[in-house]
This record gives structure tokens, sequence and C-alpha cells, in this order.
């Protein structure tokens, strides 16, 4: 058997080079917090194009105040690598542009020296964003949990027609939600 109890006292923080530990903050769960004026984004990665409309969303996400009073802020740290004194974005050119958008000072991350530009390509491709099915039944239990549109839609950082579209989807007579289960129409607001 063997005994792993000494990992409950371990730091990623604590391999970190101590010229660079005043620069970057231990964040929430063992996450680093890195200023945003340390990070760059890679010039070659493959992501050309970003919807300043989306980008605004996720931005207003991020603010978002929670019943607690504190600020949603970023969810999914950002993937670093070194270089020299700064950082370079593996994943999350998005949440980083959405946070200098916010207003951050300072964005949760974790470094990853081993990622290539294959990794960067995989995560773009395979990424699969939810579907009308999933976002609607996300906003049926919301809806059903007492929750009005209106604060959904904030809490999302979506407009209110994003929120009332889906709000219906399950609710369409079969005629349309076979156009949708055929795959003839993908888009919410097609069917709405």
């Amino acid at each position: 058997m063997v005994d792993l109890s000494g990992l409950d006292d371990f730091k990623a923080s604590d391999f970190i080079d101590p010229a660079n530990r005043k620069k970057i903050n231990t964040g929430h769960n063992g996450l680093l917090m890195v200023s945003i004026d340390l990070i760059d984004e890679d010039p070659n990665q493959p992501r050309k194009e970003f919807d300043e409309g989306k980008l605004k969303e996720l931005a207003d996400s991020i603010l978002f105040v929670l019943h607690d009073g504190k600020k949603r802020g970023i969810k999914s740290p950002l993937s670093l690598k070194k270089n020299g004194d700064r950082y370079v974005i593996n994943h999350g050119a998005r949440r980083y542009r959405a946070a200098k958008l916010a207003g951050l000072s300072e964005v949760p991350a974790f470094i990853d020296e081993a990622h290539t530009k294959d990794d960067q390509v995989i995560e773009n491709i395979q990424r699969d964003n939810l579907s009308v099915v999933e976002i609607a039944e996300y906003v049926t239990a919301q809806i059903k949990a007492g929750k009005k549109k209106k604060d959904i839609a904030e809490q999302l950082g979506k407009p209110a027609s994003f929120v009332s579209e889906h709000a219906v989807f399950l609710d369409f007579p079969d005629c349309i939600r076979s156009l949708y289960d055929l795959g003839n129409f993908k888009s919410i607001r097609a069917l709405y």
C-alpha cells in the first residue's frame, strides 16, 4: 500500500520560480492568479475570429453579481505557458479578452508547458457547444425553480430574447420539435 497522505499539503505554486512568485498570487482552488498585464495572446493560435457581441456577453457574465454579493468571475482558468518573464495563452483567448473588457486586473490560470499547437486546434475543433435542448432544459429548470427570465438572462450574460426562445422549446408542438430532431432546423430563433 502506498501512503499518499503527503499530497494533502501539495501546492503547485511551490514549483514556480521564486522570482516569478511575486508577480502571481495563488488563487482559489490552488490556481494561480496572474496579472493580465503579464499575459500575451499567441499570435499563431488557430482561432482568428472573435465575435465582439459574444465577448461582451462573456464579460457581462464575468461581472454578474451573485446572490452573496460577489461577482461570478472566470470559472474556467486560462492555460498558459512561460515566455521569458511573461505568459502566452494556450487556451482561453476568449476569456482573456472578456476579462480585459470586464476590467479585471488578474485572471485564474494554470501553467502547461507541454501544450502544443495541435492541442490548440484539437480543443477548438472538438469544442461542442450546448445543444438547443440542453439550454432549453436548463432554462426551464431555472424558471420552475422560481427565477424570472430577466434574471436568468442577466445571469447568463445573454439578451432576454435568448431565454424566452429557449423557454418555449420544450413546449413546441411535435411538428415543430421534429424539425429540430430531424436536423432540418438547428437555430432556436428559426424554430421560435
